[in-house]
């Protein structure tokens, strides 16, 4: 399970996303573990084939529980990523124990630690 300092306001998802095109229109939203949803507005984004690499700047990681992050391509369908992830102590992820969920919706997938 991933753990982040208190605070920590910026991180990367990267996707493999088929038929990827050059320079892609992204939008990426983040709903917090008590279902508040926010529209990521700092989001740099790369494309070199089919992988999408998404870097957000700014995100609302303030409490332990269950993300999930949506990222919304303008000609394709979006994909979610639901992941469990501890704020400030990382010595609680071997207390918690619950193994992280990946949710690979048509056609893109996740890349990385499932």
């Amino acid at each position: 399970m991933p753990s982040f300092p208190v605070g920590t306001r910026r991180f990367a998802i990267v996707a493999r996303v088929p038929g990827l095109a050059p320079h892609p229109k992204v939008l990426v939203s983040v709903s917090t573990p008590d279902n508040a949803t926010t529209v990521c507005e700092h989001v740099q984004v790369d494309a070199v084939g089919d992988h999408l690499l998404v870097t957000i700047g700014v995100t609302p990681l303030i409490e332990d529980g269950i993300y999930r992050f949506e990222v919304a391509l303008t000609a394709q369908p979006s994909a979610s990523i639901d992941r469990p992830i501890v704020i400030g102590d990382p010595q609680r992820q071997a207390r918690l124990g619950t193994p992280g969920a990946v949710l690979s919706l048509r056609g893109i997938h996740h890349v990385g630690p499932g």
